[in-house]
């Protein structure tokens, strides 16, 4: 029993200093060999589930997918009921083209953790990749049913909204987004094209004119404010 615990001891030391090793290595963007350290750590401390995940998010910056997966995949079966694992490897899977079972997995973090706006956004774009386009359109209205505080998530939802021709949505979400940033000219470009989709001409001129404020150098409001 002694030797077990000194055995313990030892590996939690060397644990805490290949993380604080990898860390040094991730400051200074030397990604491969903090690689390398976490997984020296990891073999000091296999059941770590939090550590396999931050191996799996370094492979995934590193653009390998399926290793990237098989950690999030190890982190699952050491712990099923976290909403976090399943919605990275969603992404893994999404990045290998492989979106079914992205959208399974991206389903299953949903039914784990419920109102999360950024999640149906996911959900609603792997719809749309796999041409269900009624689903995409239910699950982007679930998000917009929820709350963000980061005006690009907004955006994004907008442009989603969009693509499937859902104008009047698109131009709530991009409302949303102003609301959260009123000096943003991506917004008010954005918002201008929607307005001029639902043929509403003066609102769409009012929102070029604050394009061309925000950023006076961009051609493309005086294009689409001449167009009108």
């Amino acid at each position: 029993n002694i030797a077990k615990e000194a055995h313990r001891e030892i590996d939690s030391v060397l644990k805490k200093q290949y993380i604080q090793d990898a860390e040094h290595y991730i400051e200074k963007r030397q990604n491969e060999e903090a690689y390398r350290t976490y997984k020296q750590a990891i073999y000091h401390a296999p059941e770590d589930v939090v550590l396999r995940e931050k191996i799996g998010d370094l492979l995934l910056s590193l653009a390998r997918y399926e290793e990237a997966l098989e950690a999030y995949e190890k982190a699952i079966a050491q712990q099923p009921e976290n909403d976090r694992f399943y919605r990275k490897k969603g992404q893994a899977l999404t990045f290998l083209g492989q979106h079914e079972a992205a959208l399974a997995a991206y389903l299953q973090a949903a039914r784990l953790r419920e109102n999360d706006f950024a999640l149906y956004k996911m959900i609603g774009d792997t719809f749309y990749i796999l041409k269900r386009l009624d689903e995409a359109q239910e699950a982007y209205k679930e998000a917009m049913s929820l709350r963000s505080d980061d005006y690009q998530q907004y955006i994004s939802l907008g442009n989603a909204f969009f693509k499937l021709n859902n104008y009047q949505e698109a131009l709530d979400a991009y409302e949303r987004a102003a609301h959260l940033n009123n000096d943003d000219a991506q917004i008010y470009m954005s918002k201008g094209k929607t307005l001029l989709a639902l043929e509403n001409y003066n609102e769409a001129l009012v929102a070029y004119e604050r394009v061309i404020v925000l950023n006076p150098d961009d051609p493309s409001p005086y294009v689409d404010k001449g167009y009108v």
